[in-house]
């Protein structure tokens, strides 16, 4: 969810200098280059309020097209108050029926003032603004974060907790999981991981959220993630003789859902 966009008159705006006037009206990605229309969201919340891409433009570019318009307010966190196994506890704890329905992964930031960074959006805000060789409370946000700039060390170690930039990727029929590209773009070297649910319902639920995305699309997925090297089939079409064809590929790490604190969706 970027908030920052360019207006149709050329100048960059952020979400929450923009009213209830703006909803409806065409925004458009900082990248240049970046085809992507957005739309207002919460115009009449300036304090929650973002840009989202409409579903029926152009994907965004790449990934600098989300991360270049994360804006991390460090005067709402205590730097010193974040430490990663205590943000993991939180993320991947089961949440109490009453308190938490698990269903945006997304802070409140008008009732945490100055306390620790703990969600997914937060500790994305933290990455977009330090980098991937960063350190935030002096823990290293590389050790933290699985993204393309570390995807040569996490290929073969992404067991543990971990957040992992990805894009979605496919649904196996009657399957109870959701396979992800990791990097998200899958036109360069990547590698597959899923996510498994604990029910059909709840693999669908997600699959219909994000059936209409790009393969570059960015998501991040929260998980203790363990090996797998499980074998899949997809189809894929050959475009020359028209025809369809069965693909065996391997699933090389999974994590198990447990809320949808694990899942957040920054585009």
């Amino acid at each position: 969810m970027p908030f920052k966009a360019i207006d149709r008159y050329g100048n960059e705006i952020t979400a929450d200098k923009c009213s209830i006037n703006d909803k409806g009206k065409d925004f458009y990605c900082l990248t240049k280059g970046c085809k992507a229309i957005l739309r207002l969201v919460h115009a009449d919340d300036p304090e929650n309020a973002f840009f989202r891409r409409i579903p029926s433009s152009a994907p965004h570019m790449n990934v600098d097209c989300v991360r270049c318009s994360m804006i991390f307010n460090e005067h709402k966190h205590d730097e010193s108050m974040f430490f990663p196994d205590e943000m993991f506890s939180y993320v991947l704890a089961t949440p109490r029926e009453s308190k938490h329905s698990g269903s945006s992964g997304t802070k409140n930031i008008r009732t945490a003032p100055r306390s620790a960074a703990k969600t997914i959006r937060t500790m994305y805000e933290i990455l977009c603004k330090y980098g991937i060789n960063g350190y935030y409370n002096g823990f290293k946000l590389g050790d933290i974060f699985a993204t393309y700039e570390n995807y040569e060390f996490y290929k073969e170690n992404l067991s543990g907790k971990h957040i992992v930039e990805v894009s979605f990727y496919y649904k196996p029929y009657k399957e109870n999981y959701l396979i992800f590209n990791y990097p998200y773009d899958y036109k360069s070297e990547h590698m597959y991981v899923r996510v498994n649910f604990p029910d059909k319902y709840k693999a669908i639920e997600y699959y219909k959220r994000f059936k209409e995305k790009s393969h570059t699309d960015i998501l991040l997925i929260c998980g203790e993630w363990r090996k797998c090297d499980e074998i899949f089939v997809s189809k894929q079409k050959d475009r020359a003789a028209n025809t369809w064809k069965e693909i065996e590929k391997i699933i090389s790490f999974e994590c198990d859902y447990i809320s949808g604190r694990q899942i957040y969706d920054p585009s």
